[in-house]
């Protein structure tokens, strides 16, 4: 989640290393990232242009949908605002990954209409997640498996992915919506004061959600996982060591690409 953060100079990105250089070197190691600041405003055609140039080929990078959207207007009266942010986002072509809608834990289960309206009007074509946070969508019995037949079904009949989260109060639970995974290793916010080292090595809890995802595989065509700094420490050694654990290859960081790219 994220790639801008200044603690990664000297452990992620070289020493030196300008903001404006680090995206593209991150795209060298990773082949997505979920892009922060799009929660607090669509950003203009030439932001959207350069993320699009400056990152390698089949990278895939995912959004945030406005908190106007969402936390303000709890999407009433959001037509023009979501489809413009639609049709910016989608300047990235093939590189768009997914649009995540993220609501605030005030955001209840008595939302549920207003929810199914907006979803329904989401343009086709594109992958669309949503991340809840309030537990009365929940209904959790004694195993902590989370229910929520109308709300998975809801999600089922548009192939709207149910973001899986692993955030503070919410069930750990995979939600198979859609035919692809979405994950948010988020953790909780400021448990670390530095994101320069990993201080947690998460391993035990990773092994799990290794399990989980595997169990869920079936009919899946694409899996998006990100990790917060807040979950370990430091999220570019903990995504390669879950890559390594799923058996997929990694990039080491950061000598071996640099004379690669510059």
């Amino acid at each position: 989640m994220g790639f801008g953060f200044k603690d990664w100079v000297g452990e992620f990105y070289p020493l030196g290393f300008k903001p404006n250089k680090f995206l593209t070197y991150y795209s060298r190691i990773f082949n997505s990232v979920e892009i922060d600041s799009t929660f607090y405003g669509t950003p203009n055609r030439e932001k959207i242009i350069r993320w699009k140039n400056n990152t390698s080929e089949r990278f895939k990078i995912s959004v945030k949908v406005p908190r106007e959207i969402t936390h303000v207007a709890k999407l009433i009266g959001v037509d023009y605002e979501i489809r413009s942010f639609i049709e910016s986002v989608s300047m990235l072509e093939e590189k768009l990954g997914v649009i995540l809608i993220q609501f605030p834990a005030t955001f209840t289960s008595s939302k549920v209409g207003v929810l199914g309206d907006f979803v329904q009007q989401l343009p086709d074509g594109l992958r669309y997640a949503i991340e809840i946070r309030d537990r009365s969508w929940f209904d959790v019995d004694s195993s902590q498996t989370a229910h929520s037949p109308i709300l998975s079904q809801l999600l089922k009949d548009y192939n709207v992915c149910w973001a899986s989260t692993m955030y503070p109060g919410l069930p750990q639970q995979i939600y198979p919506t859609a035919d692809f995974l979405y994950i948010r290793w988020i953790g909780r916010h400021g448990t670390y004061s530095r994101f320069d080292q990993v201080r947690n090595s998460r391993r035990e809890n990773l092994s799990k959600w290794k399990s989980w995802i595997l169990d869920r595989l079936d009919g899946c065509n694409g899996f998006f996982g990100y990790f917060n700094n807040d979950y370990s420490g430091f999220s570019p050694e903990t995504t390669n060591l879950f890559k390594s654990m799923v058996g997929l290859s990694t990039n080491d960081f950061y000598q071996p690409v640099q004379k690669k790219m510059f």
